[in-house]
């Protein structure tokens, strides 16, 4: 490993793999602690939120608009800057086509899988579902 700095040990971790540490725990800090002590982070709401309208084929202004909220106000929602409220949440999940159980817990999603042209996907054979999980 690279020699410390005024950081210490993460600061080097930083330096190594070419990105600027920010402070004592920048995110890429935190991703090489958790890295080490094997943990594995869950989804946030905020992941949630942006999987759900990226699995929608959706830019954050087009579901703004079809959610008659600001796009700002989904950046903030999905980087996590703002909490969303029940009605924008309930919202999103309808229109997202995802429960809305999913978004605030991470619990019992069941999305259809859809290819590149945002068309359900697979066979006669396949379900066609994707089940995700924190």
């Amino acid at each position: 490993m690279a020699d410390f700095d005024k950081f210490g040990k993460w600061g080097a971790v930083c330096r190594e793999v070419g990105v600027a540490h920010t402070g004592a725990l920048c995110k890429y800090a935190r991703m090489a602690l958790l890295t080490e002590s094997g943990e594995v982070p869950g989804w946030t709401i905020s992941d949630r939120l942006r999987k759900a309208r990226e699995m929608n084929g959706l830019n954050q202004a087009e579901l703004a608009a079809e959610l008659g909220i600001s796009s700002t106000s989904v950046g903030n929602y999905e980087s996590g800057r703002r909490t969303p409220r029940r009605p924008v949440l309930t919202v999103w999940a309808l229109r997202c086509g995802v429960p809305l159980s999913w978004l605030l817990e991470g619990e019992g999603a069941v999305l259809p899988r859809v290819d590149s042209n945002h068309q359900p996907a697979g066979n006669n054979h396949d379900t066609g579902l994707v089940i995700l999980a924190a």
